[in-house]
């Protein structure tokens, strides 16, 4: 059986679907090649000044769109087409990224592989679909994850590219970061709510299509813009 997607994402259907049909198109491909060189317009958040600039701003509102907070690191990757299922769905490439948890922060436990799928990625014929909206990972790197509606949108992140930040394991600012995460996961949400908290995994492995047909857009919590003058 194909599982049915209602493709969308953070940015609303229209901004989506014109971006599949202008950059993931036959006549748009990216070389793979020179696709791994290409850095998304705007990235994910990092750490690169303060763990907490950036991080801190509408965190709660982040924490509770989640499905699953976790801090985990990149294991896998695999790639998919979705399936043709019809006149009213959408050939395009996907990237199953797989997550063990380090930490849990909402739902789930230490040890968990978390599998989330993500538009984008190689077409099989030596191009790329890219979205400069959607963030890309790599095998080996940490994140802090805000995940929700797995396997129904284009990004399975909370505010798209806002609902991760990477981490650097190796930096003495990953454990102030990941502390105040769980501490306001614990001030907005009870014990059992944090407990029963959980992000349904993908299986590569299982068709699915995407229907382009009503679209839905997430109702997703988009992050305040840094003012001028604050820095990241």
């Amino acid at each position: 059986m194909t599982d049915r997607t209602r493709w969308a994402s953070g940015l609303g259907a229209a901004a989506l679907l014109a971006l599949a049909l202008a950059g993931c198109d036959a006549g748009e491909r990216v070389p793979l090649d020179e696709a791994i060189e290409v850095e998304p317009e705007a990235p994910a958040e990092t750490l690169e000044v303060s763990p907490l600039v950036g991080l801190e701003r509408d965190l709660d509102a982040r924490i509770l769109d989640a499905e699953q907070v976790l801090y985990g690191r990149v294991v896998a990757l695999e790639h998919a087409l979705s399936a043709d299922d019809g006149p009213d769905t959408m050939v395009l490439p996907h990237t199953f990224v797989t997550f063990e948890v380090l930490t849990p922060i909402k739902g789930g436990a230490a040890g968990d592989l978390v599998t989330l799928r993500f538009l984008g990625g190689p077409w099989g014929d030596g191009t790329e679909c890219i979205s400069p909206d959607i963030p890309r990972f790599e095998v080996g790197e940490e994140v802090l994850a805000f995940a929700a509606h797995n396997g129904e949108y284009g990004c399975p992140l909370v505010g798209g590219r806002h609902g991760v930040v990477r981490l650097e394991g190796d930096d003495p600012t990953v454990e102030e970061a990941v502390g105040l995460v769980r501490d306001r996961a614990w001030a907005v949400h009870s014990r059992d709510e944090l407990a029963a908290a959980s992000v349904p995994s993908v299986d590569p492995a299982t068709p699915f299509a995407i229907d382009a047909v009503r679209p839905v857009t997430p109702r997703f919590t988009a992050p305040t813009p840094i003012e001028e003058g604050e820095g990241r």
